[in-house]
């Protein structure tokens, strides 16, 4: 009877050694993510993300304490930058009184104790297409995790409509499951779009390029006040026709995925300016 009771209790004890081990492998394995956006640490958009990778990954979140939508590819220094740190929904959440790329920046440099696998951006309120993406400071995080040499995507999804953001985050989370199968190349990554629309109304994905016509001016309302001007703007779509760029197939009910790189050289004028001669400036 002792012997039939240790033997059973060998056979527990192997079986929990090989459980444990077996998460510790799995936990080894487990993709890490860092998210960001800029609509801020409270966006609707980054909680949905937040709640969809979290089931595939382990997630951390660095983002603006506040909304900084259009500030670009700035950089936080002037002031101390002062960062709160939470946790909820099984994520360390990061607050960070700063711009965009600068709470990607800091992340990577010093809030995290290793670098993730991936970096998140988004998901932004309204699409970033065509020329939107260099005042674009969802896009922005995706570029400074680039830079570093991490793989990044950021995620938009287009303003009006059927704005859902727990479908925009399913896609977001069967993309990414095969980017990182794919490996993105060193200073390369990805743009994606989604249109506002019920997933039996999307068309499909298209994976094109940027659009590059200059987005359409501001809609402008002036109003005089005593000694100054207050001007109040209101955005435009940019509305295009066609499948071969971002903005025509995304305004066509497609999700679009586009790859930048950081590299921004234009290869042909580089040899073209180097035939220049430039007198005794050139030696």
């Amino acid at each position: 009877m002792n012997n039939q009771r240790g033997r059973l209790f060998g056979l527990f004890l192997i079986g929990m050694i090989c459980f444990f081990a077996g998460n510790e492998a799995y936990s080894q394995q487990l993709l890490k993510i860092m998210i960001s956006n800029d609509d801020g640490v409270d966006a609707p958009g980054i909680a949905a993300l937040q709640e969809r990778l979290s089931r595939m990954a382990a997630v951390t979140v660095v983002a603006p304490a506040k909304n900084q939508s259009g500030v670009g590819h700035g950089y936080t220094f002037v002031t101390p930058i002062v960062v709160r740190q939470t946790e909820k929904k099984g994520s360390r959440w990061f607050a960070v009184e700063g711009l965009p790329a600068t709470c990607v920046k800091l992340g990577l440099e010093t809030l995290l104790e290793e670098k993730p696998d991936l970096v998140v951006s988004g998901i932004n309120r309204g699409d970033n297409v065509g020329t939107m993406v260099f005042s674009s400071g969802t896009t922005a995080c995706a570029r400074e995790a680039a830079y570093k040499g991490i793989p990044a995507v950021a995620f938009s999804l287009e303003a009006g409509g059927a704005m859902d953001y727990a479908l925009a985050a399913d896609f977001a989370a069967d993309l990414i499951a095969e980017v990182s199968t794919l490996k993105l190349p060193p200073g390369v990554f990805l743009n994606v779009n989604i249109p506002a629309f019920p997933k039996d109304k999307i068309k499909g994905v298209l994976v094109v390029g940027q659009d590059k016509g200059a987005y359409p001016d501001y809609a402008y309302r002036k109003y005089s006040l005593e000694g100054s001007l207050q001007i109040w703007y209101d955005f435009l779509p940019l509305n295009k026709e066609g499948l071969e760029t971002d903005a025509g197939a995304l305004r066509s009910g497609y999700i679009t995925i586009t790859p930048f790189k950081v590299d921004a050289t234009d290869e042909k004028t580089l040899a073209d300016l180097a035939t220049l001669k430039l007198g005794s400036w050139k030696k």
